[in-house]
Formats: C-alpha cells, structure tokens, sequence
C-alpha cells in the first residue's frame, strides 16, 4: 500500500511459480475498484557464458572441462559451431565427446542452461583426437644369414607401421614396415648388430622393444 508511483517491482519470489496481480486506486474516499487480473512466472536469468572451457584429446575422442556459470542447472555443448547441441542436460562441469575421427580437428563451445532459457556460449576451444601411442613390441628376435639379418617381432597393439633401430642409432634404418618382420641386407658378415623396433601411429612413435643381436 502508499504506493505513489506508477510501477512496483515484488521481490523475494519463488522463481517457477505464476503470480497473480490487481491494482486499485487509493485517495481520502477510500480504495477504488481493481485492475483487470495480469500474471507472470518469475525466472532466473540467462546463466552467463561458462568460463575456462578446455579440450583434451585421446584416442577417438575430446574430454572437455569448465568452470561453472552462476546459476546454470545444466549445459549444452556445441561442436563445430553448429546450430544443435552434440550433448544436452549435462549436470556437471565436464564432458566426453566419443567416436570421433582420430586426425581430425574438432572445435566446441559450452553453454548453461536454466528456466529462463540457454545462456551465452563460452569461448570456443579445439582439440584433435589421437590414438595413444603404441607400447614396445615384444619378442623381437633377429636371425643371421648370408649378409642379412632377418628380424621378427610380436605386433604392438595401435601400430600403423614400424621402425626399425640398428646398433642404437638415433635414425631408424627402416620405416613405414607394415608386417612384423623385416630383412636388413647388404650387411658384414663376422660383425655382431643390434636391434631394436618400435610402432608407429598417428600420435608419434611408441617406445622400442627390447634389443635383439
């Protein structure tokens, strides 16, 4: 009551919940008739963009974090600035985008989400998915002949090809080997090589194996 002007804002609501309104007029003669009814639901604003939003690549897929935005109940992640969100209704500060395509550049932005609607998306932050690199192959064995050594070796589990080391050069004597042996002519005969190997991927190259004379 005593309001003198033309607008009133009332506070401490419950926001979600529709609030019902008349106005009517006051003077010495008394309170005059009321307003038609208006209504309105209370909402939080719009959450703000999430801050620190990071992309960390693995193998065939993105782990992306942030900080929180005040007064987001959820977020939605966006991927290469499309339009559609590629995950909704996520609770926490993190997410794990899956099967992506390793070699590939991919680009996401975050938003909170609350009653009032979405709010501003993050900056943006990009990652490429790689495959771990490969573990030492196992069971390199070498065998002598006439000038040549032929060696085997037991598959390591991501390799796309293989390296092959001799007598503990930094450079490989032999790349882009895609079976698991490999025959090293032209040799000396009566001089002792050694030898070790080591799988190649699109993450770099994996450790060696042990050496094999």
């Amino acid at each position: 009551s005593g309001i003198t002007a033309a607008n009133f804002t009332d506070t401490n609501l419950t926001n979600g919940t529709k609030y019902t309104y008349t106005v009517a007029g006051v003077n010495n003669a008394g309170t005059g008739p009321k307003s038609n009814q208006v209504e309105a639901t209370p909402n939080p604003a719009l959450p703000p963009a999430p801050s620190g939003l990071s992309a960390k690549a693995g193998d065939k897929e993105v782990t992306l974090t942030w900080n929180a935005a005040a007064g987001a109940a959820t977020y939605n992640v966006y991927r290469n600035g499309a339009a559609a969100p590629v995950a909704t209704g996520i609770a926490a500060t993190t997410f794990v985008d899956k099967n992506l395509n390793n070699g590939t550049k991919y680009t996401y932005t975050v938003a909170g989400v609350n009653t009032a609607g979405i709010g501003a998306k993050s900056n943006p932050a990009e990652a490429t998915p790689n495959p771990a690199l490969p573990p030492a192959p196992s069971g390199l064995s070498a065998k002598a002949g006439d000038k040549e050594v032929t060696l085997t070796w037991n598959a390591a589990a991501g390799s796309a090809t293989y390296n092959v080391y001799r007598n503990g050069a930094a450079a490989p004597v032999a790349t882009g080997v895609t079976a698991t042996t490999y025959v090293d002519k032209n040799l000396t005969n009566g001089t002792k090589y050694t030898y070790t190997v080591a799988g190649v991927n699109t993450a770099g190259i994996g450790a060696k194996s042990n050496p094999a004379e």
